[in-house]
């Protein structure tokens, strides 16, 4: 993975840690595979969650996109547990405030 890949693997792993659950479920091959799939396959919801709104449909497939009820707990978790993650932070300002995309390009 890419370091800011490597940041947001971290976040997720000790956001799970820090909520009573083990670091080893992020990290092994069904948590890496769950996040690898759901992040490029045409059949995941988030991810055409995502090529949607990147062109431009900013309303989406809400109801059944799990991630983006769960973005909405992003800055809480990171203030709460001191954590970076760039690209979580980004994509939060996109989808919940509004902030436009372009703004965000530097982070991939």
């Amino acid at each position: 993975f890419p370091s800011h890949d490597n940041a947001q693997v971290k976040g997720m792993s000790d956001i799970a840690e820090k909520r009573g659950g083990s670091r080893a479920t992020i990290a092994c091959a069904a948590g890496i595979g769950d996040i690898f799939l759901t992040a490029t396959s045409r059949k995941s919801r988030n991810f055409m969650f995502g090529v949607n709104f990147a062109n431009g449909d900013r309303n989406g497939d809400l109801v059944t996109t799990e991630g983006i009820r769960s973005i909405s707990t992003v800055p809480h978790l990171m203030e709460r547990y001191q954590l970076k993650m760039p690209i979580m932070h980004a994509l939060h300002a996109a989808v919940c405030l509004s902030e436009p995309l372009d703004k965000f390009l530097t982070l991939l």
